[in-house]
């Protein structure tokens, strides 16, 4: 299995002895590293350059504990008897210290090694849609990004391209939104819901909206998170254009409340909420805020298991 299709938590030595015995090169999306960063200022600039450049860029991982030469990994050398947690914790400060805006997508990862290499760390970084990103470390602001010749700075007009898409992703995540907000509205959906006042809760990640990417549902009938709230004997599933919709029904071919899960890792849910009808319908206050906190946590934890990263907009 490619690193790049791997759980960060996942990724063992056979990983890395299989990038050595294959041979695989430094490319746009991946770098070797033979130690890690110094606290020289020009070691922690390097350091903030190569993690900024993989978020304007599209993403990628640092490997280290990888010596290489020629951009080819030679050796597995491991970082020796190093504190790996204190070593983590040092990188993640330096990232949340020295790189605005914060990079969301940014995981770091400890493999353990045979004795004395003892372990390898990987950052691993997602393409932001919240970019360009700026090193912003002591005396330097500057904007980089990489190619398959490596990290290289970005003018004027790359930075100005790169503004707009941000902008413009921004935009399609407002657009998605308004558009469900109005197929329920106006009973488009393949199960219209019951009549009354609810709650729309989108969670909605940049990275599915604003590309192409698509994400396989198929393990979404087994979620616990969906079973929990639709139990199978009581509820009903079905596949649409969309992605896959799970509803609990009512009378009249109506659904009380439904969750719509879509291919590009967007996650919507519709529920009725009580309502006072001697007060011209108001909703009660702590059912709804009861409501939205637990159906947040379960729609965020559904997308983790699906692979949808960060950053996410939370609309209600």
């Amino acid at each position: 299995m490619r690193i790049e299709t791997t759980p960060i938590e996942a990724i063992a030595a056979t990983h890395l002895q299989d990038l050595i015995a294959n041979g695989v090169s430094e490319r746009a999306k991946l770098e070797y590293k033979g130690a890690l960063p110094g606290d020289t200022t020009q070691e922690k600039r390097e350091f903030l350059k190569d993690v900024s450049s993989f978020a304007n860029a599209s993403g990628g991982h640092i490997i280290y504990g990888i010596r290489e030469r020629g951009g080819i990994p030679t050796e597995v050398c491991g970082l020796g008897t190093i504190d790996a947690g204190a070593a983590i914790s040092r990188m993640e400060n330096m990232i949340r210290d020295g790189i605005r805006p914060r990079i969301a997508g940014v995981s770091i990862g400890q493999v353990e090694l045979a004795p004395p290499q003892s372990v390898a760390l990987i950052i691993r970084v997602s393409p932001s849609w919240v970019k360009p990103h700026m090193v912003v470390f002591q005396d330097t602001s500057k904007f980089y990004s990489r190619n398959s010749n490596g990290t290289y700075s970005l003018d004027v007009d790359q930075l100005r391209a790169a503004f707009t898409l941000s902008d413009r992703a921004s935009e399609m995540v407002r657009n998605f939104r308004l558009e469900r907000i109005d197929t329920i509205r106006d009973k488009r959906l393949p199960v219209p819901l019951d009549e009354g006042p609810k709650m729309i809760l989108h969670i909605l990640p940049l990275s599915g909206i604003a590309s192409n990417k698509v994400f396989d549902l198929s393990q979404c009938e087994r979620d616990q998170d969906i079973v929990r709230r639709f139990p199978p004997e009581t509820s009903r599933l079905w596949y649409d254009l969309e992605g896959v919709l799970f509803y609990s029904p009512q009378f009249q071919n109506r659904a009380t409340a439904l969750i719509q899960i879509f291919r590009n890792g967007a996650v919507e849910l519709a529920d009725r909420i009580p309502s006072n009808a001697d007060a011209q319908g108001a909703v009660f206050e702590t059912d709804l805020e009861q409501k939205t906190v637990e159906a947040t946590s379960q729609l965020i934890s559904i997308q983790g298991r699906l692979g949808v990263e960060p950053p996410y907009y939370a609309a209600l």
